[in-house]
């Protein structure tokens, strides 16, 4: 199985129409049970509630084939933080892990997202991924860093990045790793998408590059069949070897009358057997509103020819129908019971999203500078702003109405959250303090 990191790019940003048929990349292996980064918003797609967001998208590759820079502004619940807890007792007492703070660009995609960890009872920066769209309002790139403690600078670490057709969908992904004695960027994976005239997803072919020669080498494949209704109901996946394809593993998909997704059976190819045989499978549940709020991983029990759960996972969701709980449980090896290790909160705040990132680059507030020394500048701030600087532990250590010019010289050195907030609209930025 691919990296589950790669693969959630790969699933996430075919557009709307082909994300369906390519979660089954992702689900075929054991499901990750860190909600954390892009995982958390695999998981929101999932479960549809992003739907609302691929609509959008679709609106506007019409907006701009118009050239038209009409704004419309519908509000809409955008995760504004997001914490995660482990257990040793079976869920009786919960401790703090891990929690990000998201940052969306007005139309609603994400922007932003700064992780902590929960280390010697002290919330510290670990980690942040940041978004590029392309003209199409796509996203073209996503870049991950960590925070170095001794440099206090953000350290490159991965960057995947997309390339699609005129319709919006990804023909074209390149992850690269960062190489810190070169300090350059090294290509490792590419994955290119083949499409029917009707945008349909056929093939993906993966390359992996080669330093020396500096190519790129075909390693593996993977086919997609689809039923009556246009589902993704099979995918083959077969590996290059000697100048061969060789097959690897199968995935057959079921779906209920609804057409939603409710069993994944995952096979390995038997090289001795010469045929697929059973390894995993994945069942889904879903709500009275279609939200899926139960998978459960199984695996197959070659000695007794059954499929045994392996864990679990639950979705609780709010009266806006957006995830607000989840609970990740793991087989007690000891028994059939299963345990509570993990367990996911989030928030959310109301804000309005527009239809064109070239309004949004007019109006989105910037701050400046950053990091700084004392003082720093806001810029095209809304009226009646509200602002708050909230330190690690969450505490608001710094308050005002609408400035542009906060001086901040009695804080400690350190990482900070600025907070604007204008009647129902949040945004979060980060800040640092040298």
């Amino acid at each position: 199985m691919k990296n589950i990191y790669l693969l959630l790019i790969f699933t996430l940003f075919t557009s709307a129409s082909t994300f369906s048929q390519n979660v089954s990349d992702v689900i075929n292996s054991k499901p990750s049970k860190n909600f954390e980064g892009l995982d958390l918003w695999f998981q929101n797609a999932l479960n549809n509630t992003q739907l609302e967001s691929y609509r959008l998208c679709q609106d506007l590759l019409v907006e701009e084939g118009n050239n038209s820079l009409s704004a419309r502004t519908p509000l809409k619940y955008l995760l504004d933080s997001s914490y995660r807890y482990s257990t040793n007792n079976n869920g009786n007492i919960w401790d703090n892990h891990t929690k990000s703070y998201y940052a969306y660009f007005a139309n609603g995609k994400v922007k932003e997202e700064n992780r902590y960890r929960y280390i010697n009872n002290i919330w510290s920066i670990a980690s942040r991924n940041s978004y590029k769209l392309n003209a199409q309002n796509l996203e073209s790139e996503t870049l991950s860093q960590q925070w170095d403690n001794v440099s206090k600078l953000w350290v490159n670490t991965q960057k995947y990045e997309r390339t699609y057709n005129a319709n919006g969908f990804a023909t074209e992904f390149i992850f690269s790793s960062w190489n810190k004695t070169t300090l350059q960027w090294t290509p490792n994976t590419r994955i290119l998408n083949k499409y029917l005239p009707n945008n349909i997803l056929t093939e993906s072919e993966w390359y992996s590059y080669d330093l020396i020669s500096k190519t790129w080498n075909i390693t593996s494949k993977s086919s997609y069949s689809y039923d009556s209704n246009g589902l993704n109901n099979s995918y083959i996946s077969q590996n290059y070897v000697n100048s061969k394809w060789v097959n690897n593993s199968s995935l057959l998909i079921t779906y209920n009358s609804k057409k939603l997704r409710i069993e994944d059976k995952y096979s390995k190819w038997d090289v001795a057997l010469n045929k697929y045989v059973p390894s995993t499978k994945n069942n889904f549940s879903y709500n009275q509103v279609d939200l899926l709020e139960e998978e459960i991983y199984n695996r197959w029990n070659e000695s007794l020819k059954v499929f045994e759960i392996e864990s679990k996972y639950n979705t609780i969701f709010d009266l806006n129908n957006n995830p607000k709980e989840a609970y990740y449980y793991y087989k007690d090896p000891d028994s059939t019971n299963l345990i509570a290790e993990d367990k996911y909160e989030y928030f959310y705040s109301l804000q309005t999203i527009t239809k064109s990132e070239k309004i949004v680059k007019r109006n989105e507030v910037e701050v400046y500078p950053n990091p700084f020394q004392n003082f720093i500048h806001l810029k095209n701030l809304p009226q009646d702003s509200k602002l708050a600087i909230l330190n690690m532990n969450g505490k608001i250590v710094y308050q005002s109405a609408n400035k542009e010019e906060l001086d901040l010289s009695g804080l400690a050195s350190g990482l900070y959250i600025l907070n604007i907030r204008n009647g129902i609209t949040s945004s979060n930025h980060q800040i640092v303090k040298n």
